[in-house]
């Protein structure tokens, strides 16, 4: 493996719902750990449903391959602006030399899809086998920056009332 090959990085975009986004994250960090290559996520959203939400956890790897303020220009375009957004992640991904792996068996773990080369990683990769063994290192990221508000204790108060028989979801919370 060359020398700036082995200083780039791996991409991994997010997209979806939060859940979705915890499994992209969980993976990329598997890959990082496995390739010992940085991390670069790629947020991709279009339309107003769904949004970016791993900012409010404390996540290791924040650097975006799309800056914020470069996707919100993107995004001024007509209603629908992810095909725009999409075209100009393909030409940089392409100009930067990655190679695009597509996951091609969702919910299933293919090790073979770990890349000697840099690569921009598209997928939801829902097998804890990417990254069960980072199960610890994980779990240290995925915690809140900020405490829940008083409306979300109520919220969380009342899920473990009515959901879990008044057991406790989240212990010593």
């Amino acid at each position: 493996m060359n020398r700036e090959n082995k200083e780039k990085s791996n991409i991994v975009r997010i997209s979806d719902g939060l859940g979705n986004q915890l499994f992209q994250y969980a993976f990329g960090y598997g890959l990082y750990r496995k390739t010992g290559r940085e991390l670069i996520i790629d947020p991709m959203y279009s339309g107003k449903l769904r949004h970016y939400q791993l900012d409010s956890f404390q996540i290791d790897f924040a650097k975006r391959f799309v800056g914020e303020k470069a996707d919100s220009i993107l995004g001024l375009g007509p209603r629908n602006s992810a095909p725009l957004r999409l075209v100009y992640r393909d030409h940089k991904a392409k100009y930067r030399k990655y190679e695009i792996i597509k996951e091609t068996n969702p919910m299933k773990c293919d090790d073979n899809i770990y890349q000697n080369n840099p690569a921009y990683y598209i997928g939801f990769w829902q097998s804890y086998k990417y990254f069960d063994e980072y199960y610890d290192d994980i779990k240290r990221q995925i915690q809140l920056k900020d405490s829940l508000s008083l409306r979300g204790r109520r919220y969380l108060d009342k899920m473990q009332t009515n959901v879990w028989g008044g057991g406790k979801a989240f212990p010593g919370k």
